[in-house]
């Protein structure tokens, strides 16, 4: 099976929406490998906001990465994840998608 990498880029300071996507992604019947956050201002709420389910991420197993990129634009944050991304497939979601139990699974 492919391996996914999963970019998110929070360059709209929603913490609360990302805390869903990385839920979302935690419930996911396939893992992927990681998931990358490109954060162009990150702000002590959203530190806050998404602590938990990061930890949930690592405790399940997947990595997580934090690039903070001040004053970047959406096509850059994507390329920088692009590079960084170890797996076989990526997938970029914006921070207020949630993802279906089987969204994987469903692509494969």
């Amino acid at each position: 099976m492919l391996e996914v990498s999963v970019v998110i880029s929070t360059l709209y300071k929603r913490p609360r929406e990302l805390a869903e996507c990385l839920r979302s992604i935690t419930h996911q019947s396939v893992k992927p490998i990681e998931v990358i956050l490109i954060n162009g201002a990150p702000s002590r709420e959203e530190e806050r906001t998404v602590e938990g389910e990061i930890k949930l991420l690592r405790s399940r197993g997947i990595a997580v990465k934090r690039l903070h990129l001040p004053r970047s634009s959406l096509p850059h944050a994507r390329n920088v994840g692009a590079k960084v991304a170890r797996g076989d497939v990526i997938l970029f979601l914006d921070d207020d998608v949630i993802l279906e139990r089987d969204y994987w699974r469903t692509l494969s």
